[in-house]
């Protein structure tokens, strides 16, 4: 009985280890699958002299995240809308038009016109023997825009949808000189390069574009593409950092960035109605040095008398220093206001809310038939619109924009010629999430790697191969 008793513990004690067996298997199985998925993944390294990511793949082969399509709405000149009336065709080489089964070939030089009349309900795809394809009808800041890839154009009642298909790679070449100035440091264009891929790839994950048959746009609603044309300092960034996005999680992340920084980082939930995420919080953007000699590790701006002389004196040294735009200030009269709002004439501006980023998320407008409240930084910005109204920066120069260039700002009252007005003093330009271009800029002026920016603006993330 014992003897027999003992062979059937042997028995299932060979049972369980061949289980155990068979789960590691699984197990060793699954990690090979997800390798296909996640190439490399190493965590994001300030150490120099340590073997870039960007290194060990310049033997890759034609997989990646960077062959892969993606497709572009373009939209009208000067980014007005999404439908166009009419579009104009051209190449350098031999094109086809393709609509249904019939094809049409143009001889190089030749244009092909499209209106909503020709397309109707219709799909016309364009196609190149090797050259690119020239849009006539486009206008962007350098001019007339020519595309790599394919062309699709597809009626709708509206108009007519433009549609550029291309590798994420090759649309990369026409973001980074749109988004960030090609005679930047190349770490930091290689920085840029990172964060511009992965929020591509989240942005293709998101489908936020899908009503149009696209992943996304070429305007600032996603990421600017071929504003400014590629160039060789472009497509070398992008080379470089060959299918490397940044993922937390498991998840490729969403790598905002923005032009200026006032001297902190927001979080994503002081800016948008959007949920706390790792990788996109609020940080005082102190240099090293400055830490030091200050022993500054964060400051809490949501305090007004705190925000005000951070603003308006230099408390410590911030990567973002040196730009321009790092600090400014703007003139409004009551008069330009009223128009902006239904509160009669107005007496008063004040800041109800200021995050902890000194970003003002809540302002009241107080007049002699009432008060207006503006809860939302884009708001803010709307309502305290230059107009004709020059910026002045801090190195003197006048600028003219369209919005308020943030929401980190103060507000004096002051008297001008033509009565009340309010002094706004700001700094800052963008919505303030994720990546400071311009940080990143004066970082990689100081010797440090992409390697190294990206895991200052994004520590919760990894450097990763998709």
């Amino acid at each position: 009985m014992k003897a027999m008793g003992s062979k059937k513990r042997s028995g299932s004690e060979g049972n369980a280890k061949r289980l155990w067996i068979i789960l590691g298997l699984s197990i060793v199985l699954l990690c090979c699958l997800l390798g296909d998925h996640w190439d490399k993944v190493e965590p994001l390294s300030g150490k120099k002299g340590k073997q870039t990511l960007s290194q060990k793949t310049s033997s890759r082969d034609d997989s990646g995240c960077d062959r892969e399509n993606i497709r572009v709405l373009l939209m009208t000149s000067g980014y007005a809308g999404e439908y166009h009336d009419r579009i104009a065709v051209t190449s350098k080489k031999e094109f086809t038009v393709t609509t249904g089964k019939q094809q049409e070939r143009y001889a190089g030089g030749e244009t092909a016109v499209f209106t909503r009349e020709k397309v109707g309900k219709g799909t016309c795809r364009i196609t190149s023997g090797g050259g690119r394809l020239k849009v006539t009808s486009l206008s962007r800041q350098e001019g007339v825009p020519s595309y790599r890839g394919s062309l699709e154009i597809t009626g709708r009642k509206k108009g007519l949808l433009l549609i550029n298909q291309l590798s994420i790679g090759e649309y990369l070449y026409g973001v980074i000189p749109s988004e960030m100035e090609t005679d930047s440091p190349m770490e930091a264009l290689k920085a840029q390069a990172v964060c511009a891929r992965s929020f591509a790839v989240r942005q293709k994950e998101e489908g936020r574009c899908s009503q149009y048959g696209a992943d996304v746009n070429d305007s600032t609603d996603f990421q600017v593409y071929n504003n400014i044309f590629e160039d060789k300092r472009a497509r070398q960034a992008v080379k470089n950092t060959r299918d490397q996005v940044l993922v937390c999680q498991g998840q490729v992340a969403s790598a905002y960035y923005f032009s200026t920084s006032w001297g902190c980082v927001a979080a994503v939930d002081e800016v948008w109605d959007s949920p706390k995420t790792p990788y996109l919080k609020r940080k005082l953007q102190i240099t090293q040095e400055s830490r030091q000699a200050t022993g500054l590790e964060k400051l809490d701006l949501s305090d007004e008398n705190v925000f005000q002389s951070f603003i308006t004196s230099q408390m410590c040294e911030t990567y973002d220093r040196n730009s321009s735009w790092y600090r400014w200030s703007l003139q409004l009269t009551a008069a330009e206001l009223e128009l902006r709002c239904n509160v009669g004439r107005v007496k008063r501006l004040r800041i109800t809310r200021r995050e902890k980023s000194g970003m003002v998320t809540g302002l009241t407008v107080e007049g002699t038939q009432g008060k207006q409240q503006f809860n939302d930084a884009y708001q803010i910005r709307q309502f305290l619109r230059p107009g004709s109204r020059p910026l002045e920066l801090q190195d003197g120069r006048k600028s003219n924009v369209s919005l308020l260039p943030s929401a980190a700002i103060m507000i004096r009252d002051a008297r001008g010629r033509k009565g009340r007005s309010f002094m706004v003093i700001g700094g800052g330009f963008g919505h303030g999430v994720g990546m400071s271009q311009c940080g990143a800029q004066q970082m990689a002026g100081e010797g440090r790697e992409y390697s190294q920016i990206l895991s200052h603006y994004f520590d919760s993330c990894r450097l990763c191969r998709k």
